[in-house]
């Protein structure tokens, strides 16, 4: 379940002190976001969280064919696996997520 939703400036530095108030030491966090939005923030977040000393993976999220990603099978069975593989004990979407 979503815990907290942040929508605000300098959100990204303040990561690492919400994550500790709210699910205590996180041990591993995935950090999903599709090919542009990893670029716009994604990659950012992921280094916040390794400068705090959080061990994160990286899942990102494919286009389609000619199109942005979609929210369909195809597109969440991989991601499932992804998370599966990546074992975290904390999810942060970056974007639409």
């Amino acid at each position: 379940p979503v815990r907290r939703f942040v929508y605000e400036r300098g959100a990204v530095e303040t990561l690492p002190q919400i994550i500790r108030q709210d699910g205590g030491t996180a041990g591993r966090v995935a950090v999903i976001a599709d090919v542009r939005t990893w670029d716009i923030c994604g990659r950012q977040v992921e280094e916040v969280l390794q400068k705090a000393g959080f061990n994160t993976d990286a899942v990102l999220i494919p286009d389609r064919p000619n199109a942005g990603p979609m929210c369909d099978d195809v597109t969440v069975q991989p991601l499932v696996r992804q998370l599966r593989d990546a074992r975290p004990n904390l999810v942060v979407a970056v974007g639409a997520g």
